[in-house]
């Protein structure tokens, strides 16, 4: 029996009408292939509003697993939650949009320069269907005290999804994909670089 719909077998639905979201992230979690996305795609309701709504909630949703294995940790209860506590589990979840938001400018560009022909928007929202979910997939790991390998897996997890949601959504060969995906977390962390020197060297 299987755990979640393949592309295949997304809700028919009308044409143009988006699939559930349920349906749409259970499916770019157990397959997150070129194929998924593409059917995604097809069924329309891709945006950038669409995908911000998504990681608004999955940024709170992870910043209440972070807020609660904290509490579990200290044994204490939600009466105990203070304001630093709560301001520092806001923070985190505004980490989590920034981080999609940031990840789909990078790759929305890389994907231009290597001939892609589809939207900032597209991708973003296309993005944030697998980022979303698995950003709370990732959070309840953590909590978990998941051994280390298995968070090493999840990050070779996301990038297969960058890829493939780059191959969607900017009709790219897979070589080009995968080119634009490096580039894009090669200047990254190129950026991370810079701020830690600014940071360390005013």
């Amino acid at each position: 029996m299987a755990l979640a719909p393949s592309a295949a077998r997304l809700p028919s639905g009308a044409p143009g009408r988006p699939a559930p979201v349920r349906w749409t992230w259970l499916s770019v979690l157990a397959r997150p292939s070129a194929a998924t996305f593409r059917s995604i795609l097809d069924r329309g309701g891709i945006s950038f509003a669409r995908g911000l709504v998504w990681m608004v909630l999955a940024g709170l949703a992870v910043a209440a697993i972070s807020l609660g294995e904290s509490l579990l940790r200290s044994g204490r209860g939600l009466a105990d939650i203070g304001p630093t506590q709560l301001a520092a589990a806001l923070l985190l979840a505004g980490a989590v949009v920034l981080s999609w938001a940031a990840a789909a400018a990078a790759l929305a560009f890389m994907a231009r320069r290597l001939g892609g022909t589809g939207s900032h928007a597209t991708l973003a929202g296309l993005l944030a269907a697998f980022a979303a979910p698995l950003a709370v997939v990732a959070a309840l790991l953590s909590a978990a005290a998941a051994h280390p390998a298995l968070h090493a897996l999840m990050q070779l997890f996301w990038v297969a999804g960058c890829v493939n949601a780059v191959r969607a959504a900017n009709r790219l060969s897979a070589w080009r994909a995968i080119a634009a995906t490096l580039l894009a977390i090669a200047a990254g962390l190129l950026g991370l670089v810079i701020l830690a020197a600014i940071a360390i060297y005013p």
